[in-house]
């Protein structure tokens, strides 16, 4: 199976070439200022047009593209409309190379940050609020990629697959996110502070997993948006985990009161549904 990968070059991407190579043959869209073709590798940059208009005229063949390329915010970036912009301008390309290279199947990298951050339970026709969200921004954008993707390539012969991912860690996370932030004053006090009394509530899922997943979605047939997780914890509780695998009997989880204390349940039932039939 021929797979298209965009993104590649990334955090979750990388391990997606790395999984899928042992099985299919891989083809990688990795960002780069220049349009450069290095046997299987596509060096382009999504958001220049004149870079998508020479891939589309490439001579290759695709069974299934798999849309991990994003642009992320940042504590510092929050508010910047560039968030929005940008992922959707990469949205319109990949409907382009969609329609192009017409693939049987599309898988969307999409997210948990579509839903409100605030307390309740939320399968896949829940309520969908990026607004109140600190990463909002980028939650809208990803909902609008699904609708756009629906949308723009519904006369197409091809299966659309949308992963609501949850929060994604393993030890090659960038050094900003929480999982990171807790190993780091873990290996430096022997502590990890977590706020509003530890009692905020996420869903975590480990990089291993998520791949197995999406393998498992390559193979067989499904369409539809899918929350794609692992557990719904605690702050503390993944505190608690993170001390389980790199503390000592001596280190501490530290309880702050301030920081918000929403909790928000992911409900799996979906795809694990899905899982139980394969």
């Amino acid at each position: 199976m021929n797979i298209l990968i965009t993104g590649a070059s990334g955090y979750i991407g990388k391990s997606l070439v790395k999984e899928l190579s042992r099985c299919h043959h891989v083809l990688q869209i990795k960002n780069s200022k220049e349009y450069v073709v290095d046997n299987d590798i596509y060096y382009m940059n999504l958001l220049d047009a004149s870079h998508v208009k020479l891939f589309l005229n490439e001579a290759i063949s695709v069974d299934v593209v798999i849309h991990v390329a994003s642009k992320m915010a940042s504590a510092q970036s929050i508010y910047d409309l560039n968030i929005l912009h940008d992922n959707i301008k990469m949205y319109e390309h990949l409907i382009d190379i969609v329609e192009c290279y017409k693939p049987n199947k599309l898988i969307n990298f999409s997210s948990i940050a579509v839903y409100p951050n605030i307390d309740g339970k939320y399968a896949e026709e829940s309520m969908v609020k990026p607004s109140v969200n600190g990463d909002a921004l980028y939650g809208l954008s990803k909902f609008c990629g699904e609708n756009l993707l629906d949308h723009m390539l519904k006369n197409q012969q091809i299966d659309i697959v949308h992963l609501r991912v949850s929060q994604v860690f393993s030890d090659d996370l960038r050094d900003d996110r929480l999982y990171m932030m807790m190993k780091d004053e873990l290996s430096r006090t022997n502590n990890i502070t977590v706020y509003a009394n530890g009692e905020r509530v996420s869903n975590f899922i480990h990089k291993d997993l998520l791949i197995s997943k999406v393998s498992l979605l390559i193979e067989n047939d499904c369409t539809g948006i899918f929350n794609i997780g692992d557990k719904n914890l605690t702050y503390k509780e993944f505190a608690n985990y993170v001390i389980s695998q790199f503390g000592n009997i001596n280190s501490k989880v530290i309880i702050h009161p301030n920081g918000s204390k929403s909790k928000l349940f992911i409900n799996m039932d979906k795809f694990n549904s899905l899982e139980s039939q394969c």
